[in-house]
């Protein structure tokens, strides 16, 4: 993702390119913006936004948005304008699913059928060799 921004007035708008370089993997990334004053002091934050491409198999897999304007436009207080000396953009990877938070559920899923399975008297065992065989030669 690449993005510039503007502050003109009160009026916070500016333009990012979402890209995918893969075929079939798309991207999803967000964007938000800090006004900064001379000291270094956050005086706002923009409201986060989220943009996603396809791989380029479905498509050009880039996108070029403007945003802040029309129905996303985003004003920051007067205060502020008048103090901001610059402007920080930061661009990151926003999936649309929490990969993280998936494979730690299904650990922890796998880990309690194990659980259980261990108190219950059950025993789980390894596939019959013949069966793994069998499995192997119809590949």
């Amino acid at each position: 993702m690449e993005t510039s921004v503007f502050l003109t007035g009160t009026a916070l708008t500016g333009t990012t390119l979402v890209q995918t370089n893969t075929m079939f993997g798309g991207y999803t990334g967000g964007m938000q913006v800090a006004v900064i004053d001379s000291s270094g002091t956050i005086l706002y934050l923009s409201r986060p936004r989220r943009w996603g491409v396809d791989g380029k198999a479905f498509g050009p897999g880039r996108r070029n948005v403007q945003w802040g304007l029309g129905d996303d436009t985003e004003n920051v207080p007067q205060s502020v304008a008048d103090q901001a000396k610059a402007l920080v953009i930061a661009n990151y990877w926003d999936p649309k699913v929490n990969i993280v938070a998936v494979v730690i559920a299904v650990g922890k899923a796998i880990w309690e059928a194990f659980l259980s399975e261990s108190n219950s008297g059950v025993s789980i065992r390894p596939m019959p060799e013949e069966t793994q065989l069998q499995l192997a030669s119809r590949r």
